[in-house]
């Protein structure tokens, strides 16, 4: 059960919004460079994971072949 609730977390950070991220006209920093490739990369991550969307929660939650096609 608690595999489930882990899983179930997991996909709704990863599907939720991008990070919100405060606009300056200082000149960009290592930090700013560091953030915009953070950012970057879990836009690329969750793209990943609505690709594979399916087989990751049916592999996460275990199902047995009745709760598969319940689910579906």
């Amino acid at each position: 059960m608690h595999r489930r609730i882990l899983a179930a977390t997991i996909l709704l950070i990863l599907l939720g919004g991008g990070l919100a991220r405060a606009q300056s006209n200082a000149p960009p920093t290592a930090a700013d460079d560091k953030e915009l490739n953070l950012t970057a990369y879990a836009e690329l991550l969750r793209s990943d994971v609505r690709a594979q969307k399916v087989a990751i929660i049916t592999q996460m939650m275990g199902f047995t072949e009745q709760e598969d096609a319940a689910f579906w």
